[in-house]
């Protein structure tokens, strides 16, 4: 086995790139595993407008290549694998099996691999998630909906957060709660039933989008009791959960949607020299600005850990 390393970081979007940036200056030579989608989550945003320092708005890939660019600036090093196995070693190493089937120690890890929204697998899902009027985060894109109409699909408390973000802002918005035996008087959305602008549409399946000639959503396809029709919109928002990385399931602590558990204001795991950041732990805000100071709270507790438990 190869030398041991100071510090691993999983996963390469904005938690992940932040942590390695701090990690990196305080000269602990990070390695970062990029893990399946370099770059992270982000890189599916078309446009960023609510990242500090960016006042004309960024695309999602453009602004982590600039936090890659940084990383490397200070000598961090990347490997395009993931971890698919963790493991305590001998003296408390953190040890990884790769995807490319290697195994590496650390002395401490920072597991960035963030939070893949869940959608419908229809056709063209990955091409309108692009800006194109798909959107998995209401808070992220809900603005450029401004005054528009609109469609939530999902149930419990992601979809109800959304449905009053949007309510607020959109003209119309139609929810489609998904399921099949959800009635007024057992679940949270109630209150939301009662909104002027808010209109729910049970027992009916999404089926399709259409678009206009510009390649942008125009309505969503719907079927109810074996017939089909169009319901015109301009923003269609999933709001079905997030899977999380099954790589740490047994190693650290997490909730039972496989959220890690971290200690109250802190990002600490319950392994010793073991930190989380980002989307992974953070199933509230999901946010690129709120990552990217979780990672870097990551990377000042890691040095802090290790300059307690190692020369």
């Amino acid at each position: 086995m190869a030398e041991v390393e100071t510090i691993v970081i999983a996963g390469s979007g904005c938690a992940g790139l932040s942590a390695a940036i701090y990690a990196a200056r305080a000269q602990l030579h990070p390695l970062v595993l990029e893990g399946p989608q370099v770059g992270g989550a982000l890189t599916q945003s078309a446009q960023v407008d609510n990242f500090p320092g960016f006042p004309e708005g960024i695309r999602g890939s453009d602004l982590m290549k600039r936090m890659r660019q940084q990383a490397e600036r200070f000598d961090t090093r990347f490997s395009s694998t993931s971890v698919q196995q963790a493991l305590l070693g001998e003296k408390n190493q953190k040890m990884l099996t790769l995807s490319n089937g290697q195994t590496i120690a650390t002395q401490t890890l920072i597991i960035a691999t963030g939070s893949q929204a869940n959608t419908l697998h229809l056709p063209r899902e990955k091409e309108l998630l692009c800006g194109k009027g798909l959107s998995v985060c209401a808070t992220c894109d809900g603005f450029f909906y401004k005054h528009e109409t609109v469609v939530v699909i999902g149930d419990g408390e992601e979809a109800y957060k959304d449905i009053l973000y949007l309510s607020s802002l959109c003209t119309k918005v139609y929810w489609v709660p998904l399921k099949r035996t959800q009635t007024l008087s057992d679940d949270p959305g109630v209150s939301i039933r009662q909104k002027e602008n808010v209109e729910c549409l049970e027992q009916q399946v999404p089926i399709g989008f259409s678009t206009d000639s510009e390649g942008l959503i125009n309505g969503l396809q719907l079927q109810k009791a074996g017939e089909t029709y169009l319901l015109p919109c301009k923003g269609v928002f999933l709001a079905i959960g997030h899977t999380n990385s099954q790589a740490f399931k047994g190693f650290v602590e997490m909730d039972e949607q496989g959220y890690i558990s971290i200690a109250d204001k802190a990002v600490c795991t319950n392994v010793p020299g073991v930190f989380a950041a980002g989307d992974c732990v953070d199933r509230r805000y999901r946010q690129a600005v709120v990552a990217a100071s979780m990672g870097a709270q990551a990377a000042l507790e890691a040095k802090s850990w290790l300059r307690e438990h190692h020369e």
